[in-house]
């Protein structure tokens, strides 16, 4: 549900954009796709300190997914639209979007996480945590925004 102007985002909730649905879709599939150790090896099973060095210091060549980049680009060529989905708070936005851009991906919508009042190290740690339950409601926003699509989730 889209916030009120002056309200606050309830705890540990999604955040994205909701599309006017009267509004045709200008493409039939999409594509939904986590980040994390699916476009990127972020080595969210590592721990923190393996996180940081793939997010913050690891060059994107050394941490791309093989193909990732080819196979997501002819999907969009085809006329598929590309949603990207992680667990990543919304405050680390630019770096996603610019590792999805230095990567080659296709540009698509990004979704984040809103982790109330985090500081620099909950906010590594916010990643460390089990991803399914918290990714479901983002995804279902998006299957709900566009319900006359099909959708390939990777």
């Amino acid at each position: 549900m889209p916030l009120l102007e002056g309200q606050q985002p309830e705890q540990g909730t999604w955040h994205y954009l909701h599309i006017d649905r009267s509004a045709p879709a200008p493409r039939s599939v999409r594509l939904i796709s986590d980040v994390d150790d699916t476009v990127r090896h972020t080595h969210v099973l590592g721990g923190a300190r393996q996180v940081f060095k793939n997010v913050f210091v690891r060059p994107t060549h050394e941490v791309q997914i093989p193909h990732a980049r080819e196979w997501y680009a002819a999907l969009a060529d085809a006329g598929v639209a590309v949603h990207y989905c992680s667990n990543a708070p919304m405050e680390l936005h630019l770096v996603v979007r610019g590792y999805l851009h230095d990567a080659g991906l296709p540009h698509g919508h990004l979704v984040l996480k809103h982790y109330p009042a985090a500081s620099a190290s909950s906010l590594l740690s916010s990643w460390l945590q089990p991803a399914a339950a918290r990714k479901r409601t983002a995804l279902l926003g998006i299957l709900d925004d566009w319900p006359e699509s099909t959708f390939l989730l990777v």
